[in-house]
């Protein structure tokens, strides 16, 4: 009888009736406009988030039959539901937001394809670096530090330069404010995109020796110290 019960269970294990196949990051378009969806899969719920319009909800599901049904957390007057169903080698997003004023729904439909995961993300990259100034390498700007982190994100603050965009942006930030956003490192180049809903911009091919980073974009390269 136990295995009598068991027998439909590893069945629906099998054709990923618990929706595992669903996990991980999504994108593409809809209407012209990028969407990227990020599911995180466990003991058959779903939780993530979902960019699109330069706006990030946050959404919590449930799967049954290897489909994802739930709801974005986005303005608390307005049930903004979403399913994802994989098809092919693809999944399908929809989401349906109610019309405030007259009534009826807009439904959202795209087809997204799956974002490999597994940077190369060099460790030795990780940490804070500052530009070398002019005087040489041992002569350091006096501005914040750009720092790298481990999970492939970076940031760096007001009137701060990074490496990953090689261009300083003093004056433009206000008090508190920062520049942020994600890493990746490949056959000896540098990736870098400011968000999400951006492409991945080639940086440049980079050189790592003890505390020194040479990094060159193509004009030149520039010498950047590990802060201490």
């Amino acid at each position: 009888m136990a295995r009598a019960r068991l027998l439909p269970c590893l069945l629906l294990a099998a054709c990923g009736g618990g929706g595992a196949d669903l996990a991980g990051t999504w994108r593409g378009l809809s209407r012209a406009m990028p969407v990227v969806v990020v599911l995180e899969v466990k003991d058959g719920a779903v939780k993530g988030r979902v960019s699109i319009q330069g706006r990030t909800l946050a959404l919590e599901g449930r799967i049954r039959d290897g489909v994802a049904r739930g709801e974005c957390k986005g303005d608390a007057r307005t049930a903004i539901t979403f399913e994802a169903r994989r098809s092919g080698d693809g999944l399908v997003w929809t989401m349906v937001t109610p019309r405030p004023l007259g009534g009826g729904e807009e439904r959202l439909s795209a087809t997204l394809t799956r974002e490999e995961e597994a940077w190369a993300k060099d460790p030795r990259l990780v940490g804070f670096w500052r530009r070398a100034g002019s005087g040489g390498v041992g002569a350091v700007h006096a501005v914040p530090p750009c720092g790298l982190e481990s999970d492939g994100t970076y940031a760096y603050g007001e009137g701060g330069v990074c490496p990953l965009e090689l261009v300083g942006v003093p004056g433009l930030l206000g008090p508190g404010a920062s520049i942020k956003g994600q890493w990746k490192a490949e056959g000896g180049v540098l990736w870098a995109r400011g968000s999400e809903l951006e492409g991945w911009r080639r940086v440049g091919t980079y050189d790592l020796s003890g505390d020194t980073l040479l990094v060159d974009p193509g004009t030149g390269r520039e010498t950047w110290l590990r802060a201490k």
